[in-house]
């Protein structure tokens, strides 16, 4: 009767024991493989980079001089702007030979972006906004007034 008992603790030890070690490795494959840093691909499309992040700084050409707006405050406010145009693939705006604005937009990951302000604004090959937009005038009247301040220093 004793090796009966003796027999029986130890087959339940011995299944507890490897029921234990099942449930110990399971669980630590599955800490392994959910609790690592996500890395985003870096070959994103433009347009969601575009909607994603807002630039530090703009850099511009007018007029053959080249200016700065690193204005925080402006640079959010202009940027919620934009992204609220709806956006093309193609230009819908005929070009009349107007003096336009090129630049680029830098942001926090290193990456830049490129635009054209005319009638409409084109950044990285999405047009933005249709011909006489609020949105178009006050980004060129902010790049304007930048202008005229850094050429008056």
């Amino acid at each position: 009767m004793v090796c009966l008992n003796k027999k029986l603790f130890l087959a339940a030890m011995n299944f507890f024991l490897v029921l234990f070690l099942i449930f110990f490795f399971g669980l630590k494959s599955i800490y392994e493989k959910f609790d690592r840093p996500v890395f985003i691909d870096s070959v994103q499309s433009s347009s969601s980079r575009l909607e994603e992040s807002i630039p530090l700084k703009i850099e511009f050409s007018m007029d053959g001089k080249k200016y700065k707006l690193e204005n925080p405050e402006v640079i959010i406010d202009l940027w919620s702007r934009i992204r609220s145009l709806p956006y093309y693939t193609e230009n819908t705006i005929p070009s009349d030979g107007e003096q336009s604005v090129t630049g680029e937009f830098y942001f926090l990951d290193n990456n830049t972006s490129s635009f054209i302000l005319n009638k409409d604004l084109r950044i990285d090959g999405y047009y933005y906004g249709s011909e006489n937009n609020p949105v178009i005038s006050y980004f060129k009247d902010i790049l304007e007034k930048i202008s005229e301040e850094q050429s008056l220093k």
